[in-house]
């Protein structure tokens, strides 16, 4: 079980935490400088400080460092990147959302597995290849992925005005009694509304469309 704070240090502890991420995540980047951010980030998982507000913060760190892909399989590297996202993995339930567990997955198999596959035991080996055949079968789709341009989101309608003035409304009624041309401007701004909602919907399906897709080719190409 993790040991937490008193409750008036908390607010200290995340500042703290997330101020390491964000120095963790400026230098684990740089080939030079992974060796040392790697076991800071690795010690940081250890800790059991770790929560799953973190998660977001630290999934930047993770993916900071697979941005140099040739850097994960680096002889002087590899063995680095494998703690690490071992170290990861072992977390990812208690620190990382569903879709973050995923893109570790994906991750994984590079910093991982590739990196295992460089054994010289026969038997390792032939586990590793198994677990790859496994991947391959769980790949529905061998489509070569291309990123979809989705279409910006359009302009939130605004409500009809209502003018109403002692002037124009004497007797303070419009609001009971709305004439014609409200009752159409306001029936405008609800159709108008209505598109704007199915266009979010669409555009934030699309979107999710577009993550799981990007994430499978992902995988994939780790895996090939």
């Amino acid at each position: 079980m993790k040991s937490h704070p008193p409750n008036d240090n908390v607010q200290d502890v995340d500042t703290a935490i997330f101020a390491a991420i964000t120095k963790i995540a400026a230098h684990i980047g740089s080939k030079g400088k992974f060796k040392k951010a790697g076991s800071l980030a690795r010690q940081l998982l250890a800790s059991g400080t770790l929560e799953r507000k973190h998660g977001r913060a630290f999934i930047k760190v993770l993916e900071t460092a697979m941005l140099d892909r040739p850097n994960v399989n680096d002889p002087a590297l590899k063995n680095d990147y494998r703690a690490l996202f071992l170290a990861a993995e072992a977390n990812a339930s208690d620190i990382f959302s569903k879709p973050d567990q995923q893109k570790l997955g994906a991750w994984a198999i590079r910093a991982v597995l590739q990196n295992e596959l460089t054994t010289d035991d026969n038997y390792e080996f032939n586990k590793k290849l198994a677990k790859i055949r496994g991947y391959v079968k769980e790949l529905s789709d061998w489509s070569e992925f291309c990123p979809p341009e989705l279409p910006p989101l359009p302009e939130e309608p605004s409500p009809p005005a209502q003018e109403a003035s002692e002037e124009h409304d004497p007797f303070g009624l419009d609001a009971l009694l709305p004439d014609k041309a409200h009752k159409a401007a306001q029936k405008d701004f609800e159709a108008r509304m209505g598109a704007f909602m199915a266009a979010k919907m669409a555009l934030v399906e699309a979107r999710a469309e577009a993550s799981a897709a990007a994430l499978l080719d992902d995988r994939r190409d780790a895996i090939v």
